[in-house]
């Protein structure tokens, strides 16, 4: 292998002890190119590292094909439910409903999704009542709230961008607080590495279109225990639930 060989971003040389090679096509590319830190450059570098690294083309590859997927399987499911369940019209209408996709919708999911990958949802995190508070008070209480829970052993270099908190106030209930970090890395290893503690989760910032698919699986596990489902629950794989049997577990 030569020593330089070009970076995919800027098209300059990079040398070899230097670049950081993508998984999937193989392409080179300039630590700060490909938007990652000098840890974690040195991170993929590593002999026994497992971490992997993905350009930014391939993540976009990758997850079209994932949204594709989510798409089909979707259509798969509404079709059999359509053909086995003729009786419960009122329900599939809401699942089709909260599942219909425009061709615009599906072009930008890939980007929207990519996106929000800096970012972590906070939830049950207790909320300052902005009456007794000044505005500025709060966010102090609230970046130092957020900086404290996310301080895990293993996650190195966390730079928090911005917090805000999102949705509509509600009494005696806090809003979710979005967190936007450096690096979709940074925030993937947050995930991965807290534990919920004093009924507070750290969650992936999903996009609507995932939100509604959530929002539809939840439903219909609810509907499957009221009619006698038993031997059933919800798993969640990348932030989205998934309805397994529990049979022979």
């Amino acid at each position: 292998m030569p020593d330089f060989s070009q970076c995919e971003v800027c098209h300059n040389g990079v040398k070899k002890d230097e670049r950081v090679c993508c998984d999937l096509c193989k392409a080179h590319f300039h630590g700060t190119c490909a938007d990652l830190s000098r840890q974690e450059v040195a991170c993929l570098r590593g002999v026994n590292r497992r971490l992997q690294f993905f350009c930014r083309n391939c993540n976009l590859l990758d997850t079209l094909k994932m949204l594709q997927n989510d798409v089909k399987e979707l259509k798969e499911k509404l079709s059999e439910r359509d053909k086995k369940q003729q009786g419960e019209s009122s329900y599939l209408g809401v699942i089709n409903e909260s599942q219909t996709i425009s061709d615009n919708q599906l072009f930008d999911e890939p980007e929207e999704r990519q996106r929000r990958g800096c970012n972590v949802i906070i939830n049950n995190l207790p909320e300052l009542d902005e009456s007794t508070v000044t505005v500025n008070d709060k966010q102090t209480y609230e970046l130092n709230s957020v900086t404290k829970l996310i301080a895990l052993p293993g996650v190195e270099n966390i730079e928090i961008i911005k917090c805000y908190r999102i949705g509509k106030t509600v009494t005696n209930k806090p809003r979710p607080i979005r967190v936007i970090l450096s690096s979709a890395m940074t925030a993937k290893n947050v995930i991965v590495k807290y534990k919920a503690q004093n009924g507070i989760y750290v969650n992936r910032d999903l996009t609507k279109m995932q939100q509604n698919r959530a929002y539809t699986i939840r439903k219909e596990f609810k509907r499957r225990l009221s009619v006698g489902y038993k031997d059933i629950k919800l798993k969640y794989m990348n932030g989205i639930p998934q309805i397994v049997s529990t049979k022979n577990q």
